[in-house]
C-alpha cells in the first residue's frame, strides 16, 4: 500500500511504471503468458497427446539467415515435427531407444523434402533437422503403438500433414502470405477451427509479429483434439495483428 510518505510514493510509482512496461512490451511481441505446466523434459516415454507442428519457412529462415537452404524456401507451412506432450505441460524426450538412421527411412525422401523439409545446412542426414526430431521426439513416440519404428514415426508424420493443408484453407478465408499486410490472429485460428472442428496455436516469432508456426493437438491415434495452453506451457501463441510474411 503506497502511504502519503514522499519516499513510498516514489517507489510505488516506480513500480507501477515498471509494471506498464512489461506489459508494454508483452504487447509488443504478441506473446501470451501461457498458465500451468512447467515445459520441462524428462526421458520417461509415457505420454497422453501429440503436437503437430507446422513451420512458416520464411520465418524460420529470418533466423537461420546464412545457414538457411534458399532454395528450399516455400510459401508453406512444413511439417517441423510430432512430438509427445503431456497435459501437465512436461514431455518426454531423447527416450530410450535405436537413434536415426537415414537407411530406414530414405524411401521417403521426396515426401520428406516436401512437406517435412530441412531449411538448414547439415554436413549430413545424421546432423540435420529429421535427425533431431527422431532422436528428441521419435524415439519417444516409438512407445505408442502407432509409432513401432522410425518409418512408421516419419509416414505417419507425413500423411497427417498431408492431410491437414494449412495454406490454401487459409486462402479460403481471405488469409494470405503479405510482407506488409496484417491479419488478426484470432482470426487465423478461427478459419482452421471452421475447417477442421478443433482449436490450433498460432505461434509468433519471439521478436517479432511473424507467423513461426501453427500446432495442431493429436491423441495418441492421431486424430484431432482442442489445444489448450494449460496444457501447453512451451507455446508462445501470437495476440493481436500478425503477418504472414512472403519473403526473407
Amino acid at each position: 500500500v503506497c502511504s502519503s510518505d514522499l519516499t513510498t510514493m516514489r517507489a510505488c510509482t516506480l513500480t507501477f511504471l515498471l509494471v506498464l512496461l512489461a506489459i508494454g512490451l508483452q504487447a509488443k511481441h504478441h506473446l501470451i503468458p501461457t498458465p500451468g505446466g512447467s515445459c520441462s523434459s524428462d526421458h520417461n516415454p509415457d505420454f497422453d497427446f501429440f503436437l503437430h507442428v507446422r513451420s512458416w519457412s520464411v520465418t524460420l529462415c529470418k533466423q537461420f539467415k546464412d545457414e538457411c537452404v534458399k532454395d528450399a524456401v516455400k510459401n508453406d507451412f512444413t511439417l517441423h515435427g510430432v512430438w509427445p506432450n503431456r497435459n501437465n505441460g512436461t514431455y518426454p524426450a531423447f527416450c530410450d531407444g535405436a537413434q536415426f538412421d537415414w537407411n530406414n527411412i530414405s524411401d521417403l525422401k521426396t515426401d520428406l523434402d516436401t512437406y517435412w523439409t530441412d531449411y538448414k545446412e547439415s554436413a549430413s542426414y545424421d546432423d540435420g533437422l529429421w535427425a533431431h526430431e527422431f532422436n528428441k521426439h521419435g524415439t519417444c513416440a516409438e512407445f505408442n503403438s502407432g509409432f513401432g519404428s522410425e518409418h512408421e514415426y516419419f509416414s505417419k508424420g507425413i500423411e497427417a500433414a498431408k492431410a491437414l493443408p494449412i495454406v490454401s484453407v487459409l486462402a479460403d478465408g481471405g488469409i494470405y502470405p503479405d510482407d506488409y499486410k496484417e491479419y488478426e490472429s484470432s482470426d487465423i485460428v478461427a478459419i482452421l477451427k471452421k475447417e477442421y472442428g478443433h482449436e490450433s496455436i498460432v505461434e509468433c516469432s519471439r521478436d517479432s509479429n511473424d507467423v513461426e508456426q501453427i500446432v495442431f493437438c493429436m491423441n495418441t491415434d492421431l486424430s484431432l483434439m482442442d489445444c489448450t495452453y494449460g496444457a501447453i506451457s512451451c507455446a508462445n501463441p501470437c495476440t493481436g495483428r500478425v503477418r504472414i510474411p512472403k519473403t526473407i
